[in-house]
C-alpha cells in the first residue's frame, strides 16, 4: 500500500515542473513571435515612411532644380539687360562728352566773335566766300557764279580800304581776270541739241517719203518728154525713124563716181538707228564728263553712219552736217585756280590772330 502510493505521488510531482517549463517555453515562444511581428511591422512601417520621404524629397529636388534653372534664365536675361543698359550709358556719356566739346567750341567762337571787330568779321566772310567760289567753280564747271562771288569779295576788301589788304586785292584782281578770260561752253545747250538730234535719228528712213520719191521720179520723165517733142515734130515721114528716135530719147545714160547707197530692210534700219542713237548717247555722257576725245569720236562716227545708211534721205544729209558741227565744239574748259586769293585771305587772317594773341599776352 505504501509502495503504491509513493509510486503515484512521484509522477504527479514530476509532471508539475514539466508543465511549468512547457508553459514558460510557450510564453517565451509567444513573446519572441510577438516581438518578431512587432519588429516586422515596425520595419515595414519605417520602410513605407522612408519611401514617402524619398518621394517627397525627390519632388522637392525637382522643384529646386526647376527654380534654379528659372533663376539662371532670369539672371542671364538680367545680365543681357544690364549689358544693354551699360552700352546705352556709355553712348550717353559719349554723346554728353561730344555735346560738351561742341558747347566749348561754340563758347570759344562766341568769345572770339565778341572780342572781334568789324574788320575781323568781314575777313571771315571773305574767306568763306572764297572757299564757296572755289567749290562752285569746280562743281558747276562754270565761271558765272564763281565770278559773282569773287566780285563780292573784292567789294568787301574795297570797303575795308586798308593798305595791309593790298596783296589780297591784287590776288583777287588776278583771279577775276583769269575767270573773265575763260571761254564758257553752253553744256546744257549742246546736251539738248544732241537730244533733239537723237530724236530725229529715230525718225529717219532709208528711203524718202512717197511724195518726195514721186516728185523726183516725175522730173526726169517730164524733161525727157519735153526734149522728145521737137524730135517728133521734125521727124521724117518714116514711122520707123520716128519710133526709134522717140525710144532713144527716153534712154538716159549717167556716170556715177560714187558707190551705190545701201538698201536696208526695216530690221536693218532699226538696228542702224539704234546704233546711231547709242553713239549720240555716248557723246552726251562724254559731254557731261568732259571727255573731249570720246565726245568728238562718237559724233563723227554717228555722222558717218547717217551718211552711210541713210544717204537716200535728204534729211539725213542735214542731220549729218549738224552732228559734224557739234563735234567741233570744245567741251573741256580750262578753269583757273582760286588758291591765290584764298591763300592771301588766310595769311591776313593768321597775321591778325597772331597780333591779337600777342596783345592779350602783353596785357
Amino acid at each position: 500500500m505504501n509502495s503504491s502510493s509513493s509510486a503515484n505521488t512521484q509522477p504527479s510531482a514530476t509532471s508539475g515542473p514539466q508543465r511549468v517549463k512547457q508553459f514558460f517555453k510557450g510564453v517565451v515562444v509567444i513573446f519572441f513571435a510577438a516581438l518578431l511581428a512587432v519588429l516586422v511591422w515596425f520595419g515595414f512601417a519605417q520602410w513605407q515612411h522612408y519611401s514617402r520621404v524619398l518621394v517627397d524629397w525627390g519632388s522637392r529636388l525637382d522643384h529646386v532644380q526647376q527654380s534654379i534653372s528659372e533663376h539662371t534664365r532670369k539672371n542671364a536675361k538680367l545680365a543681357a539687360d544690364m549689358q544693354v543698359q551699360s552700352e546705352r550709358y556709355r553712348s550717353l556719356i559719349q554723346r554728353t562728352a561730344e555735346l560738351e566739346v561742341r558747347a566749348d567750341t561754340q563758347a570759344q567762337r562766341l568769345i572770339e566773335t565778341a572780342g572781334s571787330s568789324r574788320t575781323d568779321l568781314l575777313l571771315a566772310e571773305g574767306a568763306y566766300l572764297a572757299r564757296l567760289a572755289s567749290q562752285r567753280l569746280y562743281i558747276e564747271r562754270g565761271t558765272k557764279n564763281a565770278l559773282a562771288l569773287m566780285m563780292s569779295i573784292d567789294t568787301i576788301f574795297m570797303a575795308l580800304d586798308h593798305s595791309q589788304f593790298l596783296s589780297v586785292r591784287e590776288a583777287l584782281a588776278a583771279d577775276i581776270s583769269r575767270l573773265k578770260m575763260v571761254e564758257e561752253t553752253d553744256i546744257d545747250g549742246v546736251f539738248m541739241a544732241l537730244k533733239v538730234l537723237s530724236d530725229q535719228v529715230q525718225e529717219l528712213e532709208g528711203w524718202p517719203s512717197p511724195t518726195t520719191r514721186e516728185m523726183q521720179d516725175q522730173e526726169p520723165i517730164q524733161a525727157t518728154v519735153q526734149s522728145g517733142k521737137p524730135s517728133m515734130l521734125n521727124a521724117t515721114p518714116s514711122v520707123l525713124a520716128a519710133v526709134s528716135e522717140k525710144f532713144f530719147s527716153l534712154i538716159r545714160i549717167e556716170r556715177r563716181n560714187t558707190s551705190l547707197p545701201l538698201l536696208l530692210d526695216r530690221r536693218q534700219e532699226l538696228q542702224a538707228r539704234s546704233a546711231i542713237s547709242g553713239l549720240v548717247l555716248q557723246a552726251q555722257t562724254a559731254l557731261l564728263l568732259q571727255q573731249e576725245g570720246i565726245y568728238r569720236t562718237s559724233l563723227l562716227e554717228a555722222a558717218k553712219a547717217v551718211q552711210t545708211f541713210f544717204s537716200l534721205n535728204p534729211i539725213a544729209q542735214k542731220l549729218s552736217q549738224e552732228l559734224s558741227e557739234l563735234a567741233r565744239v570744245s567741251v573741256v574748259q580750262n578753269l583757273p585756280s582760286l588758291d591765290r586769293s584764298r591763300n592771301a585771305i588766310d595769311e591776313v587772317l593768321m597775321l591778325r590772330r597772331q597780333r591779337s594773341t600777342v596783345s592779350e599776352i602783353e596785357q
